[in-house]
């Protein structure tokens, strides 16, 4: 309906797409080895909860659990689609990286602030920020 944020697994097997408006899910699209379309399905729905916030940054961890911005904050999911929790902050999120040197600090915009908040797994690197590191 409206594909917005979008990442990949750490294995880039998959990709995860965050749909922005009403109904708001991440996509799970399965990618065979020449990257084409496999498979898709719903990987998470977020209208359950009626808090200010919409699916749209969306990232993924080393050990590819999923964050994405939802309803209420960062909403954390295992690499299955079980619901982990959310990361909330004073205000609603609307994107956010890791970064910092060990990848573990999470940097967090709002519409009107931004936050920080360290985290006990690293986040995935961007793939060029990793080449750049080395």
């Amino acid at each position: 309906e409206y594909p917005n944020g979008l990442c990949l697994s750490p294995d880039e097997t998959r990709l995860y797409v965050a749909n922005t408006r009403w109904n708001k899910y991440i996509h799970e699209l399965t990618l065979d080895a020449s990257g084409a379309v496999a498979a898709r399905r719903i990987f998470a729905d977020m209208t359950w909860n009626a808090a200010p916030g919409s699916p749209d940054g969306i990232k993924c961890d080393v050990d590819g659990r999923v964050y994405c911005t939802g309803p209420g904050g960062i909403w954390v999911f295992g690499p299955d689609g079980v619901y982990v929790g959310t990361i909330e902050h004073p205000k609603p999120a609307v994107n956010f990286c890791f970064g910092g040197d060990d990848m573990k600090t999470l940097f967090v915009c709002a519409h009107d602030a931004i936050y920080t908040r360290r985290m006990k797994m690293p986040g995935l690197p961007h793939p060029y920020g990793a080449t750049r590191r080395r």
